[in-house]
């Protein structure tokens, strides 16, 4: 179920501006192709994450039979204006519908919100839900600085909740500090991390008495939360904050 594509539509709205500060380029010696964030991060454009055809032929040389489709986590775009995001979000979604219903069998569909404005992701999870019939969502583990458990995200997840859409958690790209620079360890060590920051402060935030029915899913086998819960138990019953 944790299984990334690049949407079709990816090239068309970097073209047409829509998607902006954002290119794809190729590399003259390796000859292969990259998103590149304008943090000058990159994100490679390969075929594994376009190619349905190419897709295909992988999970059948795995034995896969189906797949949960989403998209890669950097096109969340949270730090875009609203009506932009809203638009690429839609798009996304639709492109991801699209594969779904061609490839019937073979694709379930996860969406993606533009988090940075609750009130157009709750709209764009009721469409997931009833106009794509999705079942899922994906969404970062922060949004522009600020934590899933602040007030302002109480209404999505409440809303997630009514629906039963079920909402897969996922870093975002961790930044490299002197501590993770190297061996990918801002991957490798970074992402589970973030992902348990961003489920503890959602337990201690009391969502889950909000929201006792919301279905939450964590990449990465659920960071290091499953091996800290006695520590986070001790923290909840001893320390006031």
């Amino acid at each position: 179920m944790h299984a990334h594509i690049i949407p079709k539509s990816l090239e068309s709205l970097i073209e047409n501006n829509t998607i902006k500060g954002i290119t794809i380029e190729t590399n003259s010696d390796t000859k292969l192709k990259s998103i590149v964030f304008n943090d000058k991060s990159r994100h490679p454009y390969s075929e594994i994450f376009y190619s349905i055809h190419k897709r295909l032929k992988i999970m059948k040389s795995q034995n896969i039979l189906k797949q949960v489709i989403s998209i890669i986590p950097r096109l969340f775009l949270y730090d875009f204006i609203d009506e932009e995001a809203i638009l690429i979000h839609k798009t996304f979604n639709n492109d991801i519908s699209d594969v779904v219903k061609e490839y019937t069998g073979n694709f379930i569909g996860m969406g993606s919100v533009p988090l940075q404005n609750v009130k157009a992701s709750i709209e764009e999870l009721g469409r997931l839900k009833h106009e794509l019939k999705f079942k899922s969502v994906q969404i970062g583990t922060f949004i522009n600085g600020r934590n899933l458990s602040d007030e302002e995200f109480v209404p999505f997840f409440k809303k997630a909740e009514e629906l039963g859409m079920f909402v897969f958690l996922h870093p975002l790209i961790v930044n490299d500090n002197e501590l993770t620079r190297n061996y990918h360890l801002s991957n490798l060590v970074g992402n589970p991390v973030q992902t348990t920051i961003a489920i503890t402060n959602l337990m201690f935030s009391g969502i889950f008495d909000l929201a006792p029915n919301l279905k939450i899913g964590l990449a990465h086998g659920g960071g290091f939360l499953p091996y800290q819960l006695g520590r986070m138990q001790h923290g909840y019953q001893v320390r006031n904050d």
